[in-house]
């Protein structure tokens, strides 16, 4: 990124790349998330296009730009919380979670398949389409990572 406070379209493009998708599905994402079409993400519409990635990164189709976005994910977006709140949460429960085990690893380390606890691959189902907490959590904390001018745009 070249921290101008924003990010274009081909740095996003360059973040998602490592969901492996095609450069034709990342494009149909940033159709349905740069809602306002002025080449920049809003924390709401970078919330949308990383959870549109993430989801079908987990088995999800890529809706179509004419279907629109799933009611689930509209209705999850309309009722998120402000970026301070989930960003706090998240540092909290990274504290937390450091502070409750009592060797390190000892709560994350491989599963016997291998898989780090609390890391397992999520399948998509329907429901999946309103993201849960931690992904919230998530999304925030790396949307106020990536606005490096703290002016609510990337």
């Amino acid at each position: 990124w070249d921290k101008d406070g924003f990010i274009s379209q081909s740095e996003a493009f360059q973040l998602a790349q490592r969901s492996g998708l095609d450069p034709t599905t990342l494009e149909t994402a940033w159709g349905l998330s740069d809602v306002e079409r002025d080449g920049m993400l809003t924390y709401h519409e970078f919330f949308c296009f990383i959870h549109l990635i993430t989801s079908v990164t987990r088995g999800a189709r890529m809706p179509s730009l004419q279907e629109g976005l799933p009611p689930q994910l509209l209705e999850s977006l309309m009722n998120l919380e402000p970026l301070e709140i989930l960003v706090a949460e998240r540092e909290e429960s990274r504290s937390r979670s450091r502070s409750v085990s009592p060797m390190p690893g000892f709560l994350s380390g491989p599963t016997p398949g291998g898989t780090p606890r609390g890391h397992e691959q999520r399948t998509f189902t329907e429901a999946r389409w309103a993201p849960s907490r931690r992904e919230k959590r998530k999304y925030a904390s790396l949307f106020e990572r990536t606005d490096w001018d703290k002016d609510g745009f990337i």
